[in-house]
């Protein structure tokens, strides 16, 4: 029973077709890697390592060949790395990379080999090693005795320097702190001017704002006094008051004249009024206007009283 199992085994191992391939790693160390050794594609076991021979050409060569199932895709862009398991030492070949964009790699071809990380390491610790030897032989050339004693010399001969000019050194490193205080203060008025500066730009920008206020509500006065036909009120006053001075002469009443002309001349007061309330306030202007049109109706009403009844005025004087 036992040899019918293993004929089973091995024959079914025997009939599996499997397709070949070969990796050639070229001064790098495989030890780790077996006979038999695992074949994984990110993680997923695909095959095994089948052989592990020396170059005979090359002895720095050493040739893996391994075996896949057949119709695993291999891309000719893939490569072959070396993987440790764990800590026991025992590495296998991890096939990494590979694109869609790539063709097939057909079966007894080679696999790009890959670096391993304990490559890797070694490498860059090779090269801290040469770094660290570089700098250990410039300390050294730095720390020789003819660099030892001219250093001695340099600092004897700045010691000696420094004896003979103290009062020198001391003044000047005074005068380069009065001068760093001076250009401190200095910096400090720049500073005080231009907050100033700025201050007084953004006034002068609020005045021309209130300037251009004041200077649109001149222009709308202006068409509402244009509205009110003050001019045409103020010819009616002039008007009525023409034909009351006629009443008033053929009446022959010197006194009433001189009211009449009293009135003018407040009238042209109160002209004179309206331009000064024409700049104060627009109310005002419109209630001076309102005034006059009720004086001049009054007036108007009184020429006509009089022209119709010339008594009253001698009436008015008892």
């Amino acid at each position: 029973l036992l040899i019918v199992s293993f004929v089973i085994i091995a024959g079914k191992q025997l009939m599996e077709k499997r397709d070949i391939y070969y990796i050639q790693y070229k001064n790098v160390s495989v030890i780790g890697l077996q006979e038999g050794s695992a074949v994984k594609y990110y993680g997923i076991n695909i095959g095994q390592v089948d052989q592990i021979t020396i170059n005979k050409d090359d002895i720095n060569q050493v040739t893996v060949q391994i075996s896949v199932k057949e119709g695993t895709p291999i891309k000719e862009d893939m490569v072959a790395t070396l993987v440790s398991i764990g800590i026991t030492g025992i590495k296998q070949i991890e096939l990494t990379g590979g694109t869609n964009e790539s063709d097939f790699l057909p079966p007894g071809s080679n696999i790009q080999p890959g670096s391993s990380v304990l490559e890797d390491i070694t490498g860059k610790a090779e090269m801290i090693a040469e770094k660290f030897e570089l700098l250990l032989n410039n300390l050294n050339a730095i720390t020789d005795i003819s660099n030892q004693q001219k250093v001695d010399t340099i600092l004897t001969l700045v010691h000696m320097y420094l004896e003979e000019n103290r009062e020198p050194v001391t003044r000047m490193i005074t005068s380069l702190d009065t001068a760093t205080l001076d250009m401190r203060n200095l910096i400090a008025d720049v500073r005080s001017l231009v907050g100033t500066t700025q201050s007084s730009i953004l006034r002068f920008e609020q005045n021309l704002v209130k300037l251009d206020t004041i200077m649109n509500n001149t222009l709308l006065f202006s068409e509402e006094l244009a509205s009110a036909d003050v001019r045409g009120v103020s010819g009616e006053v002039i008007n009525t008051l023409s034909k009351i001075d006629s009443t008033l002469e053929k009446a022959n009443i010197r006194r009433i004249s001189e009211e009449a002309v009293s009135a003018l001349v407040n009238f042209n007061q109160t002209i004179t009024r309206i331009d000064l309330m024409v700049i104060k306030s627009r109310e005002d202007l419109i209630q001076s206007i309102e005034t006059l049109k009720q004086a001049a109706d009054y007036l108007n009403e009184f020429s006509r009283e009089i022209s119709d009844d010339p008594s009253i005025l001698l009436r008015s004087r008892r």
